[in-house]
């Protein structure tokens, strides 16, 4: 009944470790973070956002697994197992979503043809599953990386001449 309720109201669930690590969580969860499944030694922090959180409401900015930025509440409860080993049981309630970008965050995410979003240094904001199996999943922090270099040099000169 617990998990019914969590499902229909989109609240994600998740349990971890003492260290951080996510040891399970609901499917919604996994729906919130754009994720299919969970790696291994994931860390909760693995989805913070840089910006600042709002430590008095408990929002928290989260990065999903393909960059979409967006704000939720998070509550947490710490509780110890018979050993005395620690976890985390936590919830978390995204807010309301930028209608526009969540309804085309599907399609930008399934599309065949391969997206990066980079701001305008290069650098990889966003990217879809079509475009982390072209570069083999070996995710660099700038687009020039994954560019041959004539190309990249391009792209470049092409940049600084429309500026």
């Amino acid at each position: 009944m617990h998990e019914k309720l969590l499902n229909r109201h989109n609240v994600g669930s998740y349990l971890l470790s003492q260290d951080g690590v996510i040891i399970s969580a609901n499917a919604t969860f996994l729906k919130i973070f754009e994720l299919d499944t969970l790696k291994r030694h994931t860390l909760l922090s693995d989805f913070l956002s840089k910006n600042q959180s709002d430590s008095e409401t408990d929002e928290v900015v989260f990065l999903t697994s393909t960059g979409t930025m967006f704000r939720a509440y998070v509550t947490q409860e710490v509780f110890h197992d018979k050993n005395n080993n620690s976890y985390i049981y936590g919830l978390i309630t995204p807010k309301k979503f930028d209608l526009t970008d969540y309804q085309l965050n599907p399609c930008f995410i399934h599309s065949p043809i391969a997206i990066a979003q980079c701001n305008m240094d290069g650098k990889i904001i966003k990217y879809n599953k079509a475009f982390e199996a072209l570069v083999d999943k070996q995710h660099q922090e700038y687009i020039y990386s994954h560019l041959t270099a004539v190309y990249s040099k391009k792209i470049k000169s092409t940049y600084k001449t429309a500026l």
